[in-house]
């Protein structure tokens, strides 16, 4: 199901829950033009199945996108996004997020209470090691994290605390060093850090490359 809203809507929307039957699985956004809030009421305190989010082109992210409590997949990806409300650490069931291909220079304080969290892709972003939060890294059940074309010059050593890291991707930054606490990410499997200015890798980097693991330097 697609719902496309035209660039002649100048006022925020808003849509009865009785839409809808049931929720359905997969529910987008096509936002044409201008900077229209798109109000989510009709899908919140929804009683059905988990169902997946995508919004596209340029909008306000509404902080009422927190009474969404099923989702568990969340695409912004290709927005003109600046900043994200600090009601998503409200979203205790979301799994995946994509705000890839954005514009935004910091994340909001408590985003790392997403305690259901698997996948985070920040690529291509303005964001450094100042943008994240002090809990971001509370977020241990990351499987996959994308930063790869950011600004980051150095990684927190606090990385080591993702130990379910599977997947780290930080190409196209401007690191110049990685911190030895990166060896504590025993279950990495793919690791991508071409395109920095790195010199050195750490010898703790040895301890989790396997068979198994691909590095791209």
């Amino acid at each position: 199901m697609v719902l496309k809203f035209s660039p002649a809507i100048r006022r925020n929307i808003s849509i009865s829950t009785r839409c809808f039957y049931k929720t359905p699985a997969e529910i987008k956004f096509d936002i044409y033009r201008g900077k229209q809030t798109v109000w989510l009421a009709f899908l919140a305190g929804s009683e059905g199945p988990a169902f997946t989010l995508s919004i596209s082109v340029s909008i306000a992210v509404p902080p009422n996108i927190a009474e969404l409590k099923n989702l568990e997949v969340l695409n912004f990806f290709n927005n003109q996004i600046e900043e994200l409300p600090t009601q998503i650490s409200s979203l205790q069931k979301l799994k995946h997020l994509n705000v890839s291909m954005n514009r935004l220079n910091t994340l909001p304080r408590g985003f790392g209470s997403l305690p259901a969290l698997e996948v985070l892709d920040l690529t291509y972003n303005n964001l450094n090691e100042n943008s994240l939060p002090g809990n971001f890294f509370y977020l241990t059940t990351l499987r996959a994290l994308y930063l790869s074309d950011n600004d980051f010059e150095i990684l927190p050593p606090d990385i080591g605390k993702l130990t379910k890291l599977q997947i780290l991707s930080l190409r196209d930054n401007d690191l110049i060093s990685l911190p030895k606490e990166i060896g504590e990410l025993t279950q990495l499997k793919e690791l991508h850090i071409q395109g920095n200015r790195l010199t050195v890798l750490p010898p703790e980097l040895g301890k989790v490359a396997d068979e198994r693991s691909v590095f791209w330097v």
